[in-house]
């Protein structure tokens, strides 16, 4: 929940990488598409010598504003966007792609068709029992707005891009200073504490609590779909499947390259060739479908946290009606009508009840915690759970779990104290800083991997924000429209 997450900001430790076209790994993860209607051309901008489209507008706005409506539990309007300014970062991350382009161009980076068609070949949202469907292909793109050409291009920028920051990184890591924080070791002191006495909550205060909150309680988004599926059932005799085989026997091979027997694979031999025949059938039975002269089979919901039936990819871009062209998934066929989407709504109390003693015993239990931890810090810490040297990239030689000593960690390096504390569920650990010392060269070569990672994502991201700095006076950006 986003309230939780406002209270605990100052524990979490958050590294974000942005691919700037990013379309293969999140273009599929129901984004859906917008439209502004600024009556303009069919472009926002030109940076440099290159444009930006309406259409790619108009995905980067729907990318950003399905993320921030799912931090939101599914309850971000339109309007909201925009008050946000949603909109303008949009097209705020589209002109420092398009500078960056620009330089990758200048320098004389390039791509041939032959890398993007390699590219998309290996993309295994395209694939089916683990080969490149091109009807898959095709119909995930029409999902999501994209046309194949569109698609393309934007693989083409992405592997660009990818050349252009391979370079960058390669002088980035060459040129690491020693000098920063990264590098230095601390010798500390970390105790933990943890809260023996018992926490009783009354029904007043969860109801206290609810009243203050419930905005926060949701239901899940769902959507309740139709559904129709055809089976690949049909037993072929030997003939057919030998024709079949003899047609496609290059598709099935052994690791070692060689051709599989036919006595060996006869089953799979009836299942893809029954699967073959049946794509028409799925056709035929789409067209009557949508006709209304066929009947769905049978109705369910698709939460969007529980979606065991994985059907959610194909159903989460429709409008309510529509109908999803057949897709083949564990040896069926499936056409799919969505009939409603369910929104989020506020739970009543005793709907949201369970959750609402959870949150507020956390909180309780967190408030005492750091109460106690506070009070810990006006006294010497005696009797330490672990006493010695630590650094950034360093292994866990304390008794805390991996990830709390990570936390730990990167607390003791993210603030200029000697003294503090963090808190966790069940505990809190105060620690000081005994004495601090540079990495010697010893551990730092024994260290050295992830350090340079550490080290270099930030000396990297500077690196590129510096560089668009510079870019921006290079290349002229002309806004046709106003983003507002």
């Amino acid at each position: 929940m986003i309230t939780w997450m406002q209270r605990h900001k100052k524990y979490l430790v958050v590294t974000i990488w942005i691919s700037v076209i990013g379309f293969v790994g999140a273009g599929f993860a129901g984004w859906g598409s917008v439209d502004f209607n600024f009556n303009r051309g069919n472009n926002v901008a030109k940076v440099g010598n290159l444009y930006i489209s309406n259409k790619e507008f108009n995905s980067q706005y729907a990318q950003i504003f399905a993320l921030h409506n799912q931090l939101s539990n599914g309850t971000l309007t339109n309007e909201d966007a925009i008050n946000l300014g949603l909109n303008k970062q949009a097209l705020y991350e589209l002109i420092r792609s398009k500078l960056l382009l620009n330089y990758a161009l200048d320098l004389g980076f390039r791509v041939s068709e032959e890398e993007v068609l390699a590219k998309i070949a290996n993309t295994q949202e395209f694939y089916i029992d683990g080969k490149f469907d091109k009807n898959r292909y095709v119909s995930l793109l029409k999902q999501i707005g994209l046309s194949p050409k569109d698609y393309e291009e934007s693989v083409k920028n992405d592997i660009l891009l990818s050349k252009l920051f391979f370079t960058i990184q390669n002088k980035t890591i060459n040129n690491i200073n020693p000098f920063t924080s990264e590098y230095i070791v601390d010798n500390v002191k970390l105790k933990s504490i943890k809260l023996n006495e018992k926490i009783n909550i009354t029904e007043q205060q969860m109801q206290d609590y609810w009243q203050e909150h419930r905005h926060d309680y949701l239901s899940e988004k769902s959507y309740d779909i139709s559904i129709f599926s055809i089976a690949a059932s049909k037993k072929y005799d030997d003939d057919s499947l030998k024709e079949f085989w003899q047609e496609n026997k290059q598709n099935y091979t052994n690791d070692d390259g060689s051709l599989k027997e036919f006595k060996d694979i006869k089953e799979q031999l009836n299942t893809d060739l029954a699967l073959k025949n049946l794509e028409l059938d799925a056709k035929k039975i789409y067209v009557d479908l949508k006709n209304n002269k066929k009947d769905f089979q049978y109705k369910s919901n698709i939460k969007e946290d529980d979606d065991s039936e994985g059907f959610l990819e194909y159903v989460s871009q429709l409008k309510v009606n529509e109908i999803v062209f057949p897709f083949l998934k564990d040896n069926k066929y499936y056409i799919l009508r969505l009939d409603a989407i369910n929104e989020p709504k506020e739970l009543s109390f005793n709907e949201a009840k369970s959750e609402v003693q959870s949150d507020l015993l956390n909180q309780i239990k967190e408030q005492k915690l750091e109460d106690l931890a506070k009070n810990a810090l006006n006294s010497d810490i005696k009797n330490p759970d672990f006493s010695g040297e630590i650094s950034l990239g360093s292994d866990n030689k304390t008794k805390f779990s991996d990830s709390e000593y990570l936390a730990i960690v990167n607390d003791i390096y993210s603030k200029d104290v000697k003294k503090s504390y963090i808190v966790f569920e069940d505990k809190a650990v105060i620690y000081e800083i005994v004495s601090q010392k540079l990495l010697d060269e010893s551990k730092l070569q024994a260290s050295k991997s992830s350090l340079e990672n550490i080290v270099f994502k930030k000396e990297f991201s500077a690196l590129i924000n510096e560089l668009l700095s510079q870019l921006s006076k290079k290349y002229q950006t002309i806004e046709y429209v106003k983003v507002d």
